[in-house]
């Protein structure tokens, strides 16, 4: 007989901060740590993470942190929990090596005041492979591939043993599935591999906790397929191309790469936090574009600067690319200069709180009598289960209980009425907020009448934004 339970500090009835913890009578896993954004009028401070007291008060029992995969809604608050969690840190080879890069190995981070080198000091990162298994006292955890827009991308299966004492153990799963989706014509390395959920699937699941971000999606995600087809078109428009994107969309700009080598364009990564994830991604050869025939790095002389060929990826996070295109529209940058005969084309999802901030920008842009693409972004994959990929899981997995994870709460209660649509009672679709304990004993929910305190941590690292990253010797460039 094993007690368990499943609870989130942050990630519930919001957007971001991402961080859960499943606990059985011996071991305690910390399931990703996120942050967000504070809001402008919050001074002095750059991101807002979960507080993780109650961690600390049972360190003895943690076994690590697993990191789904690279992000700000996933890793965000690494600087915050390295100084406090000396534990292992378990992730694919993509998501430690690029946590090394955003947080430990580059200059911005070590020019910080409250910089301290002990705090990076022998750091414990395990590489995780796909479906291996780890054992721990009373639990297993296992790793299998899921499809985002970075690669090596995980969800986790926790095994814990439900036989009773005398009998033979008898392990099954609760599953943690954080946003992603199900597309296949995405490269090796992004792909969810389905036969891995099948055997996971097999072994029986317990719960399954779903991430509801795309549950407000009527039918199925976008594929990476009809993105391809669209981008052709658009690089064998005439015209020098500004692109603006996101800068953990890695796969998106592995894309745009692919398409513009097509019509023989170059292309410069303006932003160093998308051109790292670019560069790490094609090191490690997770890319069929080969940067040895394809990556240049060296100054970008006026010629190729004002090619007609060129294309120039605006990629960073938040409101970044729109201020990256503003600085340009108005004379203020010093490397690039818009003339008759661009485009302009907007290839991410505008968030509302930004959209009269956009529209300013485009009257900006409208100015220099440059041509905005009109370019259908709902072609542009976004990592989330829609409607009918959730029900495609609970198809696959046909867990006993369903417990909605990852969104705000119109997101949460919009899973929950699918699972209702899809068949399931009431009683197994156990809804939770933050710090509300979901108890289980062997294959049973108990109660959720446990609750742990939750609040949010102002922390005042610095974020370095990709907003003065204009320094094109450092460019990424594709000839």
């Amino acid at each position: 007989m094993v007690n368990y339970k499943f609870f989130a500090l942050g990630g519930l009835g919001e957007v971001g901060k991402n961080m859960y913890v499943f606990e059985t009578d011996k071991d305690l896993y910390l399931i990703d740590i996120g942050s967000e954004k504070p809001s402008s009028d919050v001074n002095g401070f750059d991101a807002l993470v979960p507080d993780f007291t109650y961690i600390t008060e049972h360190i003895d029992k943690l076994r690590g942190v697993f990191i789904s995969r690279f992000g700000e809604k996933t890793t965000g608050a690494f600087h915050k929990i390295i100084r406090d969690l000396k534990v292992p840190f378990y992730a694919s080879k993509f998501t430690i090596e690029a946590i090394n890069r955003r947080y430990i190995n580059n200059k911005e981070n070590k020019d910080r005041e409250d910089f301290n080198a002990d705090d990076y000091k022998d750091i414990d990162f395990k590489v995780m492979e796909p479906n291996e298994v780890i054992e721990f006292e009373d639990s297993k955890i296992e790793a299998f591939k899921i499809t985002t827009s970075v690669p090596d991308s995980f969800g986790f299966a926790i095994k814990i043993d439900v036989s009773e004492e005398g009998e033979a153990p008898n392990f099954k799963n609760c599953v943690y599935l954080p946003d992603c989706d199900l597309d296949q014509n995405v490269w090796g390395h992004f792909k969810t591999e389905l036969n891995a959920l099948a055997k996971i699937a097999d072994e029986g699941v317990v719960c399954l906790f779903s991430s509801s971000s795309g549950a407000p999606k009527m039918g199925h995600v976008t594929t990476d397929g009809n993105l391809d087809l669209a981008l052709r078109k658009l690089m064998a428009q005439d015209g020098r191309m500004f692109l603006l994107m996101d800068a953990e969309n890695t796969s998106g700009i592995l894309q745009v790469i692919d398409a513009a080598y097509v019509q023989k364009r170059h292309v410069t990564i303006v932003g160093h936090k998308a051109r790292d994830l670019v560069e790490l991604a094609m090191e490690l050869r997770y890319t069929r574009i080969d940067q040895n025939l394809y990556m240049k790095k060296e100054v970008l002389t006026d010629e190729k600067r004002n090619a007609a060929d060129s294309v120039i990826i605006l990629a960073g996070e938040r409101d970044d690319p729109f201020n990256f295109m503003g600085s340009i529209a108005r004379f203020e940058d010093k490397h690039f200069r818009l003339k008759k005969g661009d485009n302009v084309v907007l290839l991410l999802d505008v968030p509302k709180k930004y959209e009269k901030k956009l529209a300013k920008i485009w009257n900006e842009v409208l100015f220099n009598n440059v041509k905005l693409v009109d370019f259908d972004v709902n072609l542009i994959p976004v990592p989330m289960l829609g409607a009918e990929d959730l029900k495609i899981m609970y198809n696959l997995f046909s867990p006993k209980y369903i417990i909605p994870i990852t969104g705000d709460f119109r997101m949460l209660k919009t899973q929950e009425r699918i699972a209702l649509d899809y068949g399931y009672k009431r009683d197994n679709i156990i809804y939770i907020e933050n710090g509300e304990v979901a108890a289980f004993r062997n294959t049973d929910f108990i109660n959720k009448d446990e609750k742990v305190e939750t609040k949010e941590i102002l922390f005042g690292i610095e974020v370095d934004s990709d907003i003065n990253d204009f320094v094109l010797d450092e460019s990424l460039q594709f000839l």
